[in-house]
């Protein structure tokens, strides 16, 4: 994305020069160098709103291939129509330092236990809980705590060992044009097939949550991507990278396609503490490591990588 040109303000033309040649004739006495001008500031990037862009269009990438993994599949082995991404947040330094997203993400096998999500989110925290319970219980003993990306996923992008865990986000294939197998019973390809993104994201404080319902539409519908979210989704002064509506957060709560979200916020608070866990334990963590999902630092070694969009597993383990 490129920054608007920078404008400089009107200035009084014989006072700048009048002051410009005392400086010059003052350096000129003393130093024979001219002065250095201070440099400029240019406009400044809303970092929020910039993680919460990189976070939708990489949860919309993951619903695509999601869409189009079931699609392969929905012969043999089939997968649920539902899947998880863990969304890291940590400095980049080929950003000169701006934080950029990654993902650990996760999918199941069509079976009993992911049929109803509702009943998936709930037993999958439940599993969660109990895995940190152990955790804590042998923290120290030639185990360290639990790692999201390792514990609770199939495939997670490359990215820093001290990234931090910022927001949780839920790929569907359920929409209000139907639920998935209703869908597969009409469609002709994958290009066929919708999708949705819910989606929720630490906020500056502790307290604070951004959540985010994406509608991806299928070719039917001329592939439209529409998206509400209770944040600021404005870059800089008029310029998006994602057109958007503004939604308080009652508002989506009460939808009721957007149930789900009463499971997703009391996972989310369970994961950040979790992660928060994980960073403080680091000998090594940097200074800039932000706990609470907020951000992360930028010491250690890649993650493993794989397919971006998930690679299918049973159960509620890895």
């Amino acid at each position: 994305m490129s920054l608007p040109p920078f404008r400089a303000p009107h200035t009084d033309t014989a006072a700048n020069h009048h002051a410009h040649h005392d400086t010059h004739t003052h350096q000129g006495r003393h130093t024979g160098q001219q002065p250095t001008a201070a440099p400029l500031a240019g406009p400044v990037v809303d970092e929020g709103a910039e993680l919460r862009s990189a976070a939708i269009w990489r949860l919309r990438k993951m619903n695509l291939l999601h869409a189009q993994l079931a699609w392969e599949r929905r012969r043999r082995n089939q997968l649920a129509p539902y899947g998880l991404a863990y969304l890291f947040a940590y400095p980049d330094p080929q950003r000169g330092g701006r934080r950029s997203i990654a993902a650990a993400t996760r999918l199941w096998k069509a079976g009993p236990e992911s049929q109803h999500v509702d009943r998936l989110l709930f037993a999958f925290h439940e599993h969660v809980c109990g895995l940190e319970s152990q955790a804590s219980q042998a923290l120290g003993q030639r185990q360290g705590p639990l790692d999201i990306r390792h514990a609770l996923a199939n495939r997670a992008d490359q990215m820093p060992e001290a990234a931090a865990y910022t927001g949780i986000a839920l790929s569907t294939l359920d929409t209000h044009t139907g639920s998935w197998h209703e869908v597969l019973h009409t469609a002709d390809s994958e290009a066929e097939i919708p999708g949705r993104i819910l989606m929720v994201m630490s906020g500056q404080s502790v307290t604070e949550r951004a959540l985010i319902v994406c509608e991806r539409r299928s070719l039917h519908e001329f592939n439209a991507f529409q998206v509400h979210c209770t944040h600021n989704m404005e870059l800089l002064p008029d310029r998006y990278t994602i057109p958007s509506a503004w939604a308080t957060p009652d508002e989506l709560r009460n939808d009721p396609h957007n149930a789900v979200l009463r499971f997703l916020e009391p996972l989310h608070e369970t994961l950040c503490r979790v992660d928060n866990t994980r960073l403080a334990y680091q000998p090594s963590s940097s200074p800039g490591s932000r706990p609470n999902g907020s951000g992360g630092g930028s010491t250690g070694g890649p993650r493993h990588s794989g397919n971006p969009g998930g690679h299918p597993g049973g159960g509620y383990g890895r």
